[in-house]
């Protein structure tokens, strides 16, 4: 219940009715009345009785008080529970127009319940509170606390059931072989006399799948590469999770990252397979999801370690000279001091001759620095990069309706359908998409002027 209200709050939820005033009995202010007075309101506000007397904001009780004119501190009299409150309780219940929770309802509640469970959490508020507008749309009091978790229980117990099952008649019986392959550990071959031990734990399919991606690098993406055509492999249906919550799901992922092959062994066949899909359906996301990442972080690598290559050569040639808009001031000042004057005379005392050579040195690096950095890009990716990136390429599923997006989309189609082309170049005959494709600044360094790419 909520601990805070605001004056206005307080007038508009916690006033009494001439009507109710007279449902609180006796015309002798009590601390019965208070605490019926609490009981009416509170039922009236949530449609359920507060379980415990500090459940009630102080601010509340002293409202409700004022009104009864009774101190507040008489709320505190007396015994709070139930039984003693049997009376008071039935009287406005049917004020209300409320029943009490039978047995007879208690099917109709899990069955309810079950398909809006979104998590195995007993504990979750957000199924405790839709029991509760549940209840209280059909006019029904609540069970008690204990009652109403073990009901609860049986909910998310019933849509385990479902769960498992819809999950399992989703899965072909080439898919569950497959994911009961994961957790079988590779028997061990001792030598001749049965004594050999081995060094090393020997580790199941499902170990590998579980480890998370490591430091960016070529062996890397392609092991990670490995895992997502393991995953593929299995045959999970595209859909296989699209309309179950994303909390229940990963309820089943993490119990079984958890449990070691042998636990997995154990339970049901369809429990198994359900546990062993649902981890699986998520990796091959996150690993999507990292290739993704890494493919990003290479394009931005091989950009930034080349700069960093070519400004570190430069920089063993080329002195950088200080102060440049000060050295220009100095020449602007001597030229227009002596506009007549010799150079060798005007010029060079007051800015050397060595200098203005390290400036022009300096301004010729520049201009060269894109040209030498985009080479480097090239030849980086020439000679490292090029066997990961068109695999990375290949392995993953771009898509898009976007029609700024089409040249690329194009470009994708293009480098799939000749993936296993020796040559660096594409055959003569094919329209390759430049435009919206490669920076206009780059073309000049990927387009060939010999007719080697004829098939």
């Amino acid at each position: 219940m909520n601990r805070a209200w605001y004056p206005d709050e307080l007038t508009q939820y916690w006033t009494l009715a001439p009507e109710e005033r007279k449902l609180l009995g006796s015309n002798t202010p009590s601390a019965t009345q208070l605490s019926a007075a609490v009981l009416l309101k509170s039922f009236q506000l949530e449609g359920r009785f507060p379980e415990r007397r500090a459940d009630v904001a102080g601010s509340v009780v002293v409202h409700l008080a004022n009104q009864i004119g009774v101190p507040p501190e008489v709320y505190f009299d007396g015994d709070w529970s139930e039984r003693t409150q049997r009376r008071q309780r039935a009287r406005i219940r049917e004020y209300c127009g409320f029943r009490s929770f039978r047995s007879r309802d208690e099917s109709g509640l899990v069955g309810w319940l079950s398909p809006r469970v979104s998590s195995l959490n007993l504990e979750a508020e957000a199924l405790k509170a839709a029991a509760y507008d549940h209840l209280r749309s059909r006019y029904i009091e609540p069970p008690g606390p204990d009652r109403l978790r073990r009901l609860l229980g049986m909910a998310v117990r019933q849509c385990e059931e479902q769960f498992v099952k819809g999950t399992f008649a989703q899965l072909s019986p080439q898919t569950r072989a497959a994911l009961d392959a994961l957790v079988k550990v590779r028997a061990i071959e001792n030598d001749a006399d049965g004594e050999q031990i081995p060094l090393f734990p020997v580790r199941s399919d499902l170990a590998l799948i579980k480890e998370g991606v490591g430091a960016v690098k070529v062996e890397t993406v392609l092991d990670e590469i490995a895992k997502l055509n393991q995953l593929r492999a299995l045959g999970l249906p595209e859909a296989l999770f699209r309309d179950v919550p994303a909390k229940l799901v990963t309820g089943y992922r993490q119990r079984a990252a958890t449990e070691k092959p042998r636990e997995l062994r154990r339970h049901p066949l369809a429990v198994r397979s359900t546990l062993l899909a649902a981890l699986c359906w998520q990796r091959e996301q996150e690993i999507t999801d990292d290739l993704v990442e890494l493919l990003i972080h290479i394009a931005h690598h091989v950009g930034v370690r080349a700069e960093e290559r070519v400004n570190a050569e430069l920089m063993k040639y080329i002195k950088k000279v200080m102060g440049k808009a000060r050295l220009l001031y100095k020449l602007a000042k001597a030229a227009t001091g002596r506009p007549e004057g010799v150079i060798r005379e005007v010029i060079f005392p007051v800015v050397s001759q060595e200098t203005l050579e390290d400036v022009i040195r300096e301004a010729e690096a520049d201009e060269k620095q894109e040209q030498q950095v985009k080479l480097v890009t090239r030849a980086s990716y020439s000679h490292h990069y090029r066997r990961i990136v068109p695999v990375l390429l290949y392995v993953l599923d771009f898509q898009s309706n976007s029609e700024r997006d089409r040249p690329a989309m194009e470009a994708l189609a293009l480098l799939k359908k000749h993936r296993g082309r020796k040559s660096p170049v594409f055959p003569y005959s094919e329209e390759i998409p430049l435009d919206g494709v490669v920076n206009e600044a780059w073309q000049d360094l990927v387009k060939s002027t010999k007719r080697d790419g004829l098939p």
